[in-house]
Order: structure tokens, then sequence, then C-alpha cells
């Protein structure tokens, strides 16, 4: 059975992280891009096939062999805690990345990223917000028929946007903008308090 009511089918029609790569586009478009937490690369491959760009950056603990010789997209074997580069980005991204890291490795992982970024860079992240949660598989195996076995699994750090701002704001951050959940609307950004 597919998971989250997801086929695997509709997804391998096109790439899997092409929906994220159209919501932001515009931040996107002809920038020099770095994915913390990249996995195997489906958003940088995205971008690569969609999108103008200067340079794709992806960082993992683990970069698959295969990865290792993509053209035109640089992978960094690294941890995303303690990440440090020469070189500034104009856009980090981090999907679904930062609920895995460890509360008490938070702020130095953000002040990476942040430390990734030219001045004025935009840190895009997409988390679930504890409050819906939890997200993981735990909510979907709970057999005691309560639908309120705490999480299990690999998120460690969820938390609500307010909350995930406050630690966003510790590392330097500001200016926070969030997209609404409308493929007709994706391209307004509306202030963080809404």
């Amino acid at each position: 059975l597919p998971l989250y009511g997801r086929n695997a089918d509709e997804q391998s029609k096109s790439y899997p992280k092409q929906q994220r790569v159209d919501t932001f586009s515009k931040e996107l478009f002809n920038k020099h891009i770095i994915d913390f937490g990249c996995g195997e690369g489906e958003f940088l491959q995205a971008i690569k096939e969609s999108l103008a760009f200067k340079s794709l950056t992806g960082v993992d603990a683990y970069i698959p062999p295969a990865l290792h010789e993509t053209e035109k997209i640089q992978f960094i074997p690294s941890s995303i805690i303690k990440f440090k580069t020469e070189k500034k980005y104009d856009i980090a991204f981090s999907d679904n990345v930062i609920e895995h890291i460890s509360p008490d490795d938070l702020q130095e992982h953000l002040k990476s990223v942040n430390n990734s970024l030219v001045d004025k860079g935009k840190f895009i992240i997409i988390i679930p917000n504890r409050l819906f949660g939890p997200c993981d598989i735990t909510r979907i195996i709970d057999n005691t028929f309560s639908g309120r076995v705490d999480a299990q699994g690999g998120h460690v750090n969820e938390s609500t946007y307010g909350e995930k701002i406050e630690n966003l704001k510790k590392a330097c951050f500001s200016n926070f903008k969030t997209v609404l959940p409308s493929n007709k609307l994706r391209n307004l950004r509306l202030s963080a308090r809404v």
C-alpha cells in the first residue's frame, strides 16, 4: 500500500521535488543554491532540468556514489550541523530536515546555514508543524486507537512555526515570510505573523 496515499507511478512521471521548484521559482531563478540535507538530490535535479541557476550544491551526511559524478551539481558529503564553506549562496534550502536535528544541535545548524548565505540571502525552510503532528510513521501505525502515541520515529524536533521563528531569530535570521498551501497562490508571500 502506498504510504500517505502516494502513488509511486505518479511520482516517477516527473522529478519528485518539481512542485517545490515551481512554488519557489521566483526565489530560485538564476541563483547560487545550497540544499542542506539534500538526500538523493531530487530538488537540485529538478532545478537543473527546469530553471536557470548559477550553481547548485547539495550537502548531506551520506551522498550516494552515483551522485558523485552528477553534471552541474556539486554534492558534498558532510555534517549539516557544523558545515563551513568559503563560498556564499543566495539561497539555502531545507525540506523536512530540521525536525530530524536534535534540539541541542539546532542553533549550531542554523548558524551554519546563515554563515553559508550572502548578505540578504534567503533560507527556504519546509517543516511540519507540531500542532498537526507528530508527522512521522508513528501516527500511521498507532495501534492504541487513541491517536495520541508520541512520535517514536525520526522526528526529534517538531515545533510550531512561531517556535521555529524564535529559533531562527536567535541565529540572526529576519524578515519571515510564508507561502499559502495553494497552487493558485503559490507566488504570494505573506508575513509569517499571519
